[in-house]
């Protein structure tokens, strides 16, 4: 899944190239070549789809290598928080529209048993038809509640599943970025030690390659005192005389 997802999102961002065209004939390749790239992504399911742009926003984010961090993690929180948002309101929408329909159907059905016992009651029955009638009316009541109860208990548990997935998607998406990011911290790192390391030598080459012939003992003991803080000397000369 990880390979066929990293290569339609290679094919997505793949740059159209021509050799010895100009005018027409170039603007004619790349049209072509974006045409058969989009027809691509249109046979790409929607689950890859989405990992693709998902990856693709991360990856963008990271680009900049002398970025700062906290603007990275800013950037993704943000984006974050609205898509964890929107998914909210999303199930909030769904559970009111469940809701109101359910309303609905319960609103008709003791309209349309009223209706029905008016109707019966009019034309006087005995009653035993009475009893028959209402001992039917009693099932079917206790049948459509029952069933009502049901579905909302099957609505509710879909939903639940749904807000689960979104959230565990949400989590995974983090849990990446947060490892892309800690590992670019490192690069950045590592990058400010090869720089600070060529200023050294540059500032005083012959004082690092002394340091290098150096035993790792009396590397250490010079790193020590390259550690002491540095204070204004004492002039070691007699008082002048009065």
């Amino acid at each position: 899944m990880l390979k066929l997802t990293v290569f339609f999102l290679f094919l997505t961002s793949l740059p159209a190239f021509s050799s010895d065209q100009s005018g027409s004939d170039q603007e004619l390749s790349l049209k072509q070549d974006r045409e058969h790239l989009e027809k691509l992504r249109k046979e790409i399911p929607e689950d890859i789809k989405r990992e693709n742009d998902d990856l693709a926003f991360i990856l963008k984010l990271f680009e900049d290598k002398s970025r700062h961090p906290s603007k990275i993690r800013r950037e993704f929180n943000r984006v974050y928080n609205r898509l964890r948002k929107e998914k909210r309101k999303e199930f909030k929408k769904q559970r009111d529209s469940y809701t109101k329909a359910e309303k609905k159907k319960r609103k008709k059905f003791l309209a349309d048993a009223k209706s029905k016992r008016k109707a019966f009651l009019e034309g006087d029955p005995s009653s035993d038809k009475k009893k028959e009638f209402f001992d039917e009316e009693r099932t079917d009541r206790k049948e459509f509640f029952s069933e009502e109860r049901e579905n909302r208990r099957d609505f509710e548990s879909d939903l639940r599943a749904k807000r689960k997935q979104s959230d565990d998607f949400l989590k995974d998406k983090k849990r990446d970025f947060t490892e892309r990011l800690r590992q670019f911290e490192k690069e950045q790192k590592a990058l400010r030690e090869q720089e600070r390391q060529a200023k050294l030598r540059a500032a005083r080459p012959q004082s690092l390659a002394v340091e290098a012939e150096l035993t790792p003992k009396n590397q250490e003991f010079l790193k020590d005192f390259d550690k002491i803080p540095k204070r204004g000397g004492v002039k070691l000369a007699p008082p002048p005389e009065k």
